[in-house]
This record gives C-alpha cells, sequence and structure tokens, in this order.
C-alpha cells in the first residue's frame, strides 16, 4: 500500500510537474503483489481478460488523439511475474510515502525510470536560490544515507545521477535561450499561418476552446505568452538542475576521500 501511495504522489503532482506528468521516462508503472488471489479478482471484476498464451492480463483502452482527432486504441497489460520482483526491489523496499522514502528507494534501485524521476522533482523542489520546502531537506537525508553505503550499485546510481542531472541541465539551458530568443516568431504568418495555430491548439483543450472564442489572432497572444513563460521556466530548472548536480557530486566526493578518488565533470563551461 505504501509503494502504491507514494507512487500516486508522484503522478498527482505532489512533487513533480504537468510536462513531467504527460512525458515521463516509462509507461510502466510497477506493483507487486503477492496475494495473487486477489490480484487476479480485481482485474477481472474491473474487465481485464487473461491472455493464455502470455499468462497476461489485458486490457484494451480508447482515447480520442487530439492531434489528428481520431480515435486510437491501446492494449494494457498486468503482468504478473514474480520471479522478477528480487531485481525490481533491487534488495530494499518502500518503507513510507514521504519523499525521503521515494527516493531511498529510488536510488537503491536505479533503473531509466527512477533516475528520472529524481531529477524532475530535484529541478523543481532543489532551489538554487532561496530556500527550498521542507520536504526537500527532508528529502535530502536519503542522499547522504545513500552516500554512506557499501553498494557499488548505489554508488554507481549516484554516479549515473550526477551525469544526467548536468546534461539535462545545460540541455534546459539551451532550450530556455533559444525560447527567449525566439518568441516573436508566433506572429509571424508566414511560418504560423491560421492553419498551423489551430493544429497547435489542438495539444490543449483550454487552447481549443480559447481559440473557438477568440479567434487565430489573440490565440497567438496566449500562445506568445505561454513560450515566453517556458523559457524562463527551463532557464530556472537548469539552475536548479545545475545546483543539484554540483552538491551530489560534493557529497559523493567527501564519502570516497578516503580512496584517493575524485571525481569531476570535464568541459564544463563548454555549453554556455
Amino acid at each position: 500500500l505504501d509503494l502504491v501511495r507514494g507512487t500516486v504522489k508522484l503522478y498527482l503532482a505532489k512533487f513533480t510537474t504537468r510536462d513531467w506528468r504527460r512525458k515521463r521516462f516509462t509507461d510502466d508503472i510497477d506493483f507487486w503483489i503477492y496475494k495473487v488471489d486477489l490480484f487476479e479478482y480485481v482485474l477481472k471484476k474491473k474487465g481485464w481478460i487473461k491472455n493464455k498464451v502470455t499468462r497476461e492480463w489485458e486490457k484494451k483502452v480508447y482515447w480520442d488523439n487530439p492531434t489528428t482527432n481520431e480515435r486510437e486504441d491501446h492494449i494494457l497489460i498486468a503482468s504478473n511475474d514474480i520471479n522478477q520482483a528480487l531485481d525490481f526491489g533491487g534488495g530494499s523496499y518502500l518503507d513510507g510515502t514521504t519523499l525521503k522514502d521515494i527516493f531511498r528507494k529510488k536510488i537503491k534501485r536505479g533503473h531509466d525510470v527512477d533516475i528520472s524521476d529524481i531529477i524532475n522533482v530535484a529541478m523543481v523542489f532543489n532551489k538554487a536560490e532561496g530556500f527550498a520546502v521542507d520536504k526537500w531537506y527532508e528529502g535530502w537525508d536519503a542522499f547522504e544515507e545513500s552516500a554512506n553505503t557499501r553498494s557499488t550499485r548505489t554508488i554507481s546510481n549516484i554516479i549515473t545521477l550526477v551525469l544526467h542531472s548536468r546534461s539535462i541541465a545545460d540541455y534546459l539551458k539551451r532550450v530556455g535561450n533559444v525560447l527567449i530568443k525566439l518568441h516573436d516568431l508566433i506572429f509571424d504568418q508566414t511560418i504560423y499561418p491560421d492553419k498551423k495555430i489551430v493544429k497547435i491548439t489542438r495539444v490543449s483543450i483550454h487552447w481549443k476552446k480559447y481559440l473557438k472564442r477568440h479567434g487565430p489572432d489573440i490565440t497567438r497572444e496566449l500562445i506568445h505568452h505561454y513560450i515566453l513563460e517556458q523559457g524562463y521556466f527551463k532557464l530556472y530548472y537548469s539552475k536548479n538542475l545545475r545546483h543539484f548536480a554540483d552538491k551530489m557530486l560534493e557529497l559523493l566526493n567527501s564519502r570516497i576521500k578516503n580512496a584517493k578518488v575524485v571525481f569531476e565533470i570535464e568541459n564544463e563551461d563548454v555549453l554556455t
């Protein structure tokens, strides 16, 4: 139950942005349930059907694609492969639903999705300037505890976290600068004619309604404001994430100094 609650907190914007929830690193949500009879009973009651060949539970879902205006479908799969449980757990279980509990679990396991989750929380809550929320300071304890471990897997995960954080921070900075520099292009009707504005608004039901009420010219103002806002957000997130990566690198080096090993970022001034 704690695992479900902790994961749902991430999905319901407790610690992350809406943009992240729409483009998460993976489309998988893993909940391990050892009471197989209860698991299968609930699935069957909710309309899932067991595939006799794969021995997995399946359910087809439908939705309207806002970009193509076409009806699409996809089969969801609920696997029950208990043999994978050991690798999934990485030798640990979620002890609670706090940010510290979630971080501790994810830094030990270190799957791609775990690194992605940590980064997306850090870029919002690890303030490069000012004070972060109390939950972030409490969550930081999980990283300090992890850095004290002798587990090579955990240390490797921390190194990966630093590398990806710095790389993404540089990327966000580039994107932010481009958005701020080119934000006025949305008003160029040779590049963005009215037909393209209609297509762009399909990504948001609110934009579609706005276009219908106000027309393409006023909608351009709305999109322009959004582009400019996102540009500054990208720079803000980049600064937070770079600060997080630097703190993690400092923490890592402080724990292994007796081994006479120092981790550094090469060519860190290349991207400006």
